[in-house]
């Protein structure tokens, strides 16, 4: 999506610049354009917490209490992984460096999870 960014501003311009003495419709459509395009990835992020508490779940005995912890090293992770981006990633390897390694550790935790599936069902 960064990257689509200034491409869509440029697509886009001749649509919004005579909503410019019109801002609530102006404002209104840029809200729209955004809940949209960030519709999908939010989404699937959001999916993440919910299956990885039922892959971890066997029973319902603990499920607050596993939730609760899972819930809580989502969001540490979260924090870390923002305060690891903004402090010292985008200064380092810049925007298109930094997502091509959070691309990558994605990639990454994407085929450990398989893989840790593939041997816990055989």
């Amino acid at each position: 999506l960064v990257y689509l960014f200034p491409v869509l501003g440029t697509a886009l311009a001749p649509v919004f610049r005579p909503l410019l003495d019109h801002p609530w419709t102006l404002n209104s459509l840029r809200l729209l354009i955004a809940f949209l395009l960030l519709l999908i990835p939010s989404t699937a992020m959001g999916l993440t917490l919910p299956l990885l508490t039922r892959a971890v779940l066997r029973d319902e005995a603990g499920f607050g209490r596993v939730l609760g912890a899972l819930y809580g090293w989502n969001t540490l992770g979260a924090m870390a992984g923002v305060v690891a981006g903004e402090l010292f990633l985008v200064g380092r390897f810049r925007v298109r460096g930094t997502a091509l390694a959070a691309g990558g550790l994605n990639l990454f935790a994407a085929a450990v999870a398989s893989l840790l599936s593939i041997w816990e069902s055989a």
